[in-house]
């Protein structure tokens, strides 16, 4: 190939300015440019025509010129002369550019020349706040942090100790330990010095983590911390360091040889509790049982040890998997809970437990296991629900109660309204029972009412509610459909329920009974203003048949 000639160098040399990605320009000693490449108009968003036009201010900021900030007024511009620097670039938007440039003062027409070239640096800007912010991070971190923290060049010298590390080797400087190899600062407290030094030459050799204890002897007590070493690696792979954390685990260590006794402590109180005792692993397998757990599923610890709640245990399968779903659970919320089954065995009979679950971590914080406790409560389960039923039903009869009644209403009136609907009560009293109590005694008394109270139950829906208000009377909650023609034929059932004879001990008695009505919301808005109007409409029925019965009679 020919050589190019003087005008085509400067043409292909003006092309490469022109497609480099730098920023590249010259200005005269007025700061006035003379050229400008396309890369420096694109990336601060001005043509060129108006660059040249304007001058090179309009892209400072602030600087009074670009040559070195206090020089001479003439230097950097001494042909020859060259530097660098870091200044800002002002685009048209405002942004500011960060840029590295490199100045060269050339000779043009006799006149100098800055020739500058400008890279942009603000990613790389971006990186080094990101990287110091970091830095800055970690040293507060370690500045403060109560873990002794050490960082050891490749060749085992210090170059960093926090505090808590300083304090540990009895308040050495930085001056002592900075700079100096472990085997010098390390000599004096550390007791298993030499341990400590191979276990770090094994960090560099190895280029993997170490964990090591250090046995430190100060004056009045011995001290033990649980050291951890990890290597350190430059973007090549290349190791240049290890870092070095410690912690004082010296109450720990005090623990573990209290744990012993302790176990066997907890093993005899354990052992000889009534509750069963099962402790569970991470994947829900029995590890422990005591000897209740054998007594309550007739087992041995080669039956049921290494297996799930379900195997070897009286459970049944739902029994079985309503446990494990609760072990599960606590697994996963790390809170001890509590919890009462009833559980069918397979003997078909019902037994309910209280399950007591806890979780159990390990020294640092990881759930490691279950320990579960189990006490049957069957009695109080039956104690506590007969004494609701006490509380809410009728001793003779078994219906609902008075307090009950007054319960079933309020909620009826609430779903009433809500549903717009209508609600009814039916207010019964009995004719003819006192001459049943004084001609045939009170126990012949007690079997109409029992038998009233089942008719009753008969004639109504399984949404209405059949209560005693006291004595010989009775109210019916009607909940739902409460129209005229429901109301009417729900009243001839009851009256024709109770007039049916009632045979006892060969002795047939009959009973009447007037029914009053009360309807929400035509008669009141409350539990105790409807019963008190059914109660009134009762008396005037009752007054109405005898009147009629006086006439006839």
């Amino acid at each position: 190939m020919s050589q190019i000639t003087e005008s085509q160098a400067t043409t292909l040399g003006q092309l490469a300015l022109e497609q480099i990605n730098d920023l590249v320009y010259v200005v005269d000693r007025q700061l006035r440019f003379v050229y400008i490449n396309e890369t420096a108009c694109r990336i601060l968003g001005y043509a060129r025509e108006e660059l040249l036009s304007a001058g090179a201010a309009v892209i400072g900021t602030g600087e009074p010129s670009l040559q070195p900030t206090g020089s001479e007024p003439t230097a950097g511009w001494n042909i020859g002369e060259q530097y660098t620097a870091e200044m800002s670039l002002l685009s048209r938007g405002g942004r500011v550019v960060p840029v590295e440039i490199s100045v060269r003062v050339i000779e043009h027409n006799g006149e100098p020349l800055q020739l500058i070239v400008a890279r942009d640096i603000g990613e790389r800007k971006r990186l080094e706040e990101k990287v110091n912010a970091r830095l800055g991070r970690f040293r507060t971190l370690a500045e403060n942090s109560p873990d002794c923290i050490m960082h050891l060049d490749a060749q085992l010298r210090c170059t960093y100790a926090n505090p808590a590390f300083k304090q540990l080797l009895e308040g050495l400087q930085d001056a002592q330990i900075v700079g100096q190899s472990v085997e010098s600062f390390l000599a004096a407290p550390v007791s298993n010095r030499l341990e400590v030094i191979e276990r770090l030459c094994k960090v560099v050799s190895d280029r993997a983590l170490q964990e090591y204890e250090i046995h430190l002897s100060t004056a009045g007590s011995e001290r033990v911390y649980l050291a951890r070493a990890v290597p350190e690696f430059d973007f090549r792979g290349e190791l240049v360091g290890v870092i070095s954390t410690a912690r004082d685990i010296t109450p720990l260590k005090r623990m573990e040889s209290e744990l012993a006794s302790r176990a066997r402590e907890f093993h005899t109180l354990v052992e000889h509790l009534p509750d069963v005792v099962v402790r569970y692993d991470l994947q829900l397998r029995r590890t422990y049982v005591n000897a209740a757990f054998h007594v309550a599923h007739g087992t041995t610890d080669a039956d049921v040890l290494g297996k799930h709640p379900g195997d070897g245990s009286r459970l049944t399968e739902s029994g079985s998997v309503a446990v494990e779903a609760l072990l599960r659970q606590t697994f996963a919320t790390r809170v001890p809970c509590d919890h009462e089954f009833a559980l069918p065995a397979k003997d078909g009979k019902t037994f309910y437990w209280h399950l007591r679950v806890i979780p159990e971590f390990d020294e640092s914080g990881v759930a490691i296991s279950l320990l579960t406790v189990w006490y049957e409560v069957t009695e109080r389960k039956h104690l506590l629900a007969s004494l609701d039923r006490m509380a809410y039903h009728d001793a003779l009869t078994g219906i609902a109660n008075r307090a009950l009644l007054v319960e079933r209403i309020s909620k009826g009136v609430k779903t009433a309204d809500r549903r717009c609907d209508a609600l009814a009560l039916l207010f019964i009293d009995l004719d003819g029972f006192k001459v049943v109590n004084d001609r045939w005694g009170h126990e012949a008394g007690d079997a109409v009412l029992v038998a009233i109270a089942q008719r009753l139950q008969s004639v109504v829906r399984e949404s209405d509610t059949v209560a005693r208000f006291g004595g010989d009377e009775f109210v019916i909650v009607l909940g739902e459909s409460c129209g005229a023609v429901t109301l009417t034929a729900a009243i001839e059932r009851v009256s024709a329920a109770i007039s049916e004879p009632i045979l006892w001990k060969g002795t047939v008695l009959r009973i009447g009974a007037s029914v009053g009505l009360a309807r929400y919301p035509e008669d009141g808005t409350d539990a105790h203003t409807l019963l008190k109007r059914a109660d009134e409409s009762m008396y005037c029925e009752k007054a109405r048949r005898q009147s009629r019965a006086g006439r006839f009679g």
